[in-house]
């Protein structure tokens, strides 16, 4: 019998075809192809890589002073047929990529989240802001994501991808996302971020 960690076939109930319906109609793989489940780790940098490329495609629309009316699905699709040229692989990177998408959301949250963007749970405009967002971390810590993620795909032998953050520089993460003039909506973030550390069982008290 086959380890479940390992294998997973493909599977045909009502809730999983309809999850990313519109990706695989948009690349219209081979659904016959077995699944099988991408380390998580690897697959947080697929995702991370996605994350870099569609922000960057805004960012650049913005610039040229062009609308970008590519929906997620659509620029997750095209990610995909960019990378592989031939068929049985783009198949096969797909269902995998679907599958093991599906199958890790249901324990990490940031699984499923990407999962409800490719759904389109949440609108373009909330993707847009998440991007941001994750753009503002990235310029205050003075990494990438991508790359970061790339590090932790190297050892197999973790699962997490936490990242902890100081006080100060969520404090300036908060400038940088709602601005000086939005004092409301700053001091909600400080606030949230103040509560989140108090009831962190794990908070050793250090600024």
């Amino acid at each position: 019998m086959k380890n479940n960690e390992e294998l997973l076939e493909k599977n045909n109930s009502d809730n999983e075809e309809q999850a990313y319906s519109k990706l695989i109609k948009i690349v219209n793989p081979n659904t016959e192809e077995k699944a099988t489940k991408i380390n998580i780790n690897n697959l947080r940098y697929i995702i991370e890589e996605i994350y870099s490329l569609k922000f960057l495609k805004e960012t650049q629309a913005i610039l040229k002073d062009e609308e970008d009316n590519e929906d997620f699905p659509n620029f997750v699709g095209n990610y995909f047929m960019n990378k592989y040229n031939k068929k049985e692989i783009l198949d096969k990177k797909l269902i995998d990529f679907t599958t093991s998408i599906n199958f890790y959301s249901r324990n990490y949250k940031d699984i499923q989240t990407f999962s409800s963007f490719l759904n389109e749970n949440y609108d373009i405009e909330d993707l847009i802001f998440y991007l941001f967002v994750r753009n503002c971390i990235e310029k205050e810590l003075k990494f990438f994501f991508v790359e970061k993620t790339k590090e932790f795909s190297n050892d197999n032998n973790n699962d997490t991808n936490e990242i902890l953050v100081p006080v100060k520089a969520c404090k300036k993460i908060g400038l940088s996302i709602f601005g000086s003039d939005n004092k409301n909506l700053l001091s909600n973030f400080l606030s949230l971020i103040e509560k989140i550390i108090k009831n962190d069982p794990n908070n050793n008290k250090k600024q």
